[in-house]
């Protein structure tokens, strides 16, 4: 019985847990962002990347109706904000 030790089964843990976190921050496209870019925080930097995800959630919250006019809101005021024009 070679078990290993509460604090080697912790460490073990948390490293897992780094690594799970660092691969889904890669896969967001987060890493290596400056800090105090706008917006400040990372959920709202993917919302504002991915707005797929916003209608997804919106009809996952408040129904199919009500989330095309969040996706319709989102897609204007993105077409609004400075530096949108491609």
């Amino acid at each position: 019985m070679n078990e290993p030790s509460l604090a080697e089964q912790r460490a073990a843990v948390r490293a897992e847990i780094h690594l799970q976190r660092d691969k889904l921050a890669q896969r967001l496209s987060i890493l290596g962002e400056t800090p105090g870019g706008y917006p400040r925080s990372a959920t709202m930097r993917l919302l504002m990347r991915r707005p797929e995800l916003v209608a997804k959630l919106a009809a996952l919250v408040v129904g199919p109706r009500i989330a095309g006019q969040v996706s319709a809101g989102l897609a204007l005021v993105q077409a609004l904000r400075p530096g949108s024009v491609r």
